[in-house]
This record gives C-alpha cells, sequence and structure tokens, in this order.
C-alpha cells in the first residue's frame, strides 16, 4: 500500500513539472509585468534596463509609455522581446504612433507572442488581415478619444502662470529657453498670488473671464501663496467642481467663477511635444507641435515653440512663419517678436531684426539676452557706440550669472577693442575670465590683447589654456600660430595654422597663410 502511495506522488510531481515546463505563459499570465525604462533606441528598436529580475523571453509583448506634467499617462505604441541579456530587453516595434525616446517607462507582459498586439481595439487594418499595421512614415493624428485614456483624466483651468521670462543668446550652444508650459503653470511668482502669463482660449479659465496679467490671490476663498500651492489646489478638485477665483486687476479685486474640465487633446499633444523640447529633440516636437497646431489652430504658444524648434534645425523660412503667426494672434509677445528678431539678424537682416528686438524691449525693458541680440544687430550695421550701450544694459539686467556674464564682459572687450580701446578692452577681458575660468574663448582673445600688446609668452600660456578648454577653437590656434612666428617657432606656427584650416577647410586666408609658413619653413631648413 505504501508503495502505491509513493509512486502516486512520483507520478503527479512528473505531471506537474511537465505542465510547468509546457505551458509557461498560463502560470506567468496572472503575475504582474515586468517593468523598466528605455535606456536606448536605435531605429524602431529599443532596449529597456529592467527595475527587477522578473520571467521575460523572446516574443513577449512590451509596452512604453511616458507620464506627461499633467499626470496623464500617454501611450508610446506596442514593442515586441527580441532578446534578453541579463537585465536588458531589446525590442522591436509592432505598431506605435510616435517615435519612442530615452526614458520611457515600459511594461512587459509574457501574453503578446508573434506579432499579437495589446489587448485594446485592434485598427480597421488589423481587422481585416490580421496583421498590425505597419509603423506610420509621418505623424498620425490622434484619434478622437478622451485625451487621458488608461489614466485618470485631471482637472483643467487652463491658464499658464508665472514669470514666463526667456533667457538664451546666439553663441554656439545656448539660446535655451527659461519658459516653461504646463497645463497649469509655469515658474513661481514672487510674492503673494500667482500672475496670470497666458489664458488657453475656449478654456475654464477664459469663459470666467480670467485675462493675462490677472494676479491670481485667492481660490475658494483661501488665499493663495504660490505656484506650487495653486496647482495642487486644482489638481484635488474633481473635472466639473466650479471654482471660486478672486483675481487682481488694475488694482482692482475681481471675484470670477470657472468650472474646471478635463485636460484637452490638444494639451496632451502639447505636453508630448515639450517633452521632445524640453529633451532638444526638435524634429519630434515639430511633429508634435503641428499636430498640436491642427487640433488648435488659434494657440500662438504652439506657433511659438514649434518656431522655436524650427530655428533650432536651422529652418529659418518656417520658423519666421510660425513667430509671424503667434504675433498675429498674441500681438503682445516679447518673446516672439525676441526670436523673430534672431532669426532676422541670422539671414543678415539687421534693420528688421533692430525692429523686432525694440517692440520685444518695449514690451519687457529687463531682458537682458535680449540687450546682448540687439548689440549684434548694431555691430552688423558697424555701429560700435550703439552695440557698447546695448552690452552695458545686458550687463545691469543680468542675473549675475557666472556663465553668462562671463559672455557679456567677453562681448564689451570686443567691442572695445573695435573702438580702438585696447585697455578697456583687457580690463573686460579680465572680468569675464574671473566670471568663468572656462570660458575658452575668453583666454584666446587675451592672447590675442597680449599679442598686440607684444607680450608674446604671455599670449602663448592664455592660447594654450583656451586650446585645452576647447580643441575646436578656430580663432586660437590662428591666433597662436601668429604668436609661434613672432617668436620664430615656424614649424609650431606652421602646425597651429594647418589645423585652422582643418577646422576653417574653405577659408582662402587661412590657406595662404598655410603656403606662406610652408614656405618659409622650407627656406629655414
Amino acid at each position: 500500500m505504501a508503495r502505491h502511495i509513493h509512486r502516486k506522488y512520483i507520478l503527479i510531481t512528473i505531471l506537474f513539472i511537465l505542465s510547468t515546463l509546457l505551458c509557461p505563459a498560463a502560470n506567468l499570465e496572472a503575475a504582474s509585468p515586468v517593468t523598466g525604462e528605455v535606456t536606448a533606441v536605435d531605429g524602431t528598436n529599443v532596449e529597456v534596463k529592467l527595475s527587477s529580475k522578473g520571467p521575460v523571453r523572446p516574443g513577449y509583448r512590451v509596452e512604453l509609455s511616458y507620464v506627461t506634467s499633467a499626470g496623464t499617462e500617454l501611450s508610446v505604441g506596442t514593442w515586441r522581446v527580441k532578446s534578453v541579456k541579463g537585465m536588458t530587453v531589446t525590442a522591436e516595434m509592432i505598431e506605435s504612433p510616435t517615435q519612442p525616446v530615452v526614458g520611457l517607462k515600459a511594461r512587459i507582459y509574457p501574453k503578446g507572442k508573434a506579432g499579437d498586439k495589446t489587448p485594446s481595439k485592434p485598427s480597421p487594418q488589423t481587422e481585416k488581415t490580421g496583421k498590425p499595421s505597419p509603423p506610420a512614415a509621418g505623424p498620425v493624428k490622434p484619434a478622437k478619444t478622451s485625451p487621458a485614456a488608461g489614466a485618470e483624466a485631471k482637472p483643467w483651468l487652463g491658464v499658464e502662470i508665472g514669470t514666463g521670462q526667456v533667457q538664451g543668446t546666439s553663441a554656439p550652444g545656448t539660446g535655451l529657453m527659461d519658459r516653461i508650459t504646463t497645463f497649469l503653470g509655469g515658474k513661481e511668482s514672487a510674492g503673494a498670488g500667482v500672475a496670470v502669463i497666458h489664458v488657453y482660449s475656449g478654456s475654464p479659465a477664459s469663459r470666467a473671464g480670467i485675462k493675462r496679467k490677472d494676479s491670481i490671490i485667492e481660490l475658494n476663498g483661501k488665499p493663495v501663496a504660490n505656484h506650487a500651492e495653486f496647482v495642487q489646489s486644482i489638481s484635488q478638485l474633481p473635472i466639473g467642481a466650479t471654482v471660486n477665483v478672486t483675481v487682481i486687476r488694475d488694482g482692482s479685486s475681481l471675484p470670477l467663477v470657472a468650472t474646471l474640465s478635463p485636460v484637452p487633446e490638444y494639451m496632451v499633444i502639447s505636453g508630448r511635444a515639450k517633452q521632445y523640447y524640453d529633451g532638444q529633440q526638435f524634429e519630434q516636437a515639430v511633429r508634435e507641435y503641428t499636430m498640436a497646431v491642427n487640433l488648435k489652430p488659434d494657440e500662438p504658444s504652439f506657433y511659438f515653440y514649434r518656431g522655436y524648434s524650427r530655428y533650432k534645425l536651422n529652418q529659418l523660412d518656417a520658423a519666421l512663419s510660425d513667430f509671424n503667426r503667434s504675433l498675429e494672434i498674441n500681438p503682445d509677445s516679447s518673446d516672439a517678436y525676441a526670436f523673430r528678431g534672431l532669426v532676422k539678424a541670422m539671414k543678415k537682416q539687421p534693420d528688421a531684426a533692430l525692429d523686432d528686438y525694440n517692440r520685444s524691449l518695449s514690451i519687457n525693458p529687463a531682458q537682458d539676452w535680449v540687450y546682448r541680440e540687439r548689440s549684434v544687430a548694431w555691430e552688423m550695421k558697424g555701429m560700435f557706440n550703439e552695440a557698447l550701450d546695448d552690452i552695458n544694459k545686458a550687463i545691469e539686467y543680468s542675473r549675475k550669472d557666472g556663465r553668462f556674464l562671463s559672455e557679456l564682459y567677453y562681448d564689451r572687450a570686443l567691442i572695445k577693442n573695435n573702438l580702438r580701446r585696447a585697455n578697456d578692452a583687457m580690463e573686460d577681458i579680465e572680468k569675464a575670465i574671473d566670471a568663468d575660468p572656462a570660458n575658452a574663448r575668453a583666454y584666446g582673445f587675451r592672447g590675442h590683447l597680449y599679442i598686440i600688446k607684444g607680450d608674446y609668452h604671455r599670449a602663448l600660456s592664455d592660447l594654450n589654456r583656451s586650446i585645452e578648454l576647447d580643441r575646436n577653437l578656430f580663432p586660437s590656434y590662428e591666433t597662436r600660430s601668429r604668436a609661434y612666428e613672432a617668436l620664430g617657432q615656424v614649424n609650431e606656427a606652421l602646425a597651429d595654422m594647418k589645423t585652422a584650416l582643418s577646422l576653417r577647410p574653405n577659408d582662402p586666408n587661412i590657406r595662404e597663410q598655410v603656403r606662406r609658413l610652408t614656405a618659409k619653413a622650407s627656406g629655414k631648413r
């Protein structure tokens, strides 16, 4: 009898093991999905770093998403696991409405092998053929569904709050904006209450009569101290809630009533566009803002951010068109005038650029970067005294940030040198280096000033430091070559001039200098 029972338990154990081996998906189906984050993107393939160990196999379904600043979780399509190496998973695209980016959230499910789609409703193409639609070649207009599909909808008032100040310069690698567009607001305002810098047309705020430049001081009878408090108060209310808002307008208190609505679809899309914009993925930002424009063609900020993205892509005519449209809708935007001026300056239209800079500063006179850009336009016209006045104003309004202030002193040194005030230029370049000891261009220009003074050894010291900080800085090689030649080190001078030519191969003057130094070095031998 005992032997019979023993055989029975052996048989049950074998059957259990076989069922586990033959049906792994069935045993895992009820388990929670394995989560991770996208760490790399290569075309239509993504690499996911798992947050914890889990049973992941080739063929499993991967769903990607991210959370917008409004708290809405947006799907970025469906992928399929190709390979698994330790905690790293590589997946290929099955279907996606947009291009994936690094940082997306990932969920990996056992179900979904061999081209299976997500449990959501299949597309018409899938229903007809049984195969998923191929990835779209261009932007896909989102379906007319709730913007918060798959996530809890958020209440929306429809205002931006904060200072809205823009910072930037025309120097390479700078010019990024210090402005935030979110569903509820932007930067924190000083003092009690929050300043309204933008109201979306058709929004609950617009219907209630809230206007740009209003200061919101009370929400449902409670004082509003700052941006964070305001956002939190709105987010805790349900959609459809009636809110009593007290604003200060032209020195008078004005009570208004608004009814919160769900975040509209165009704001969800613009939130996605802003993610790309903040990540300096400007091609994707242009695509998403175009989708937002198609849904909301009267929203100036969409044209503005698309214009800025196109400016960063050097699509100057398209950027100009967007800034024009933004100003048609909102002719009081100092930002749009300033950046339209910047585009016109890049198109070698200094007079038109000056007009736009003047309009921008008439609206907001405390913009240090706009004074700097206007000084560049004056220099393009050879009007260095006017350029100097604007750099002085930029320094006056500067936020005393080390790098930016260093660049302003550097610019002023250049202008003073053009005005044949070399000693004054030296004082400013010293200030530039004090403000930012890593300013490669400042060391290079101080080296140039030392050459003017005939102090070639000090010039070499500064130029060596400049090149250490930035090995692609053309002027420093060209200037160091002159210092070496003045000291009789012709071979070193030739080597530097050849490097300068490699950085600017189409510069006829540098080509001639290389030819001259080559002949001089040969004659010396």
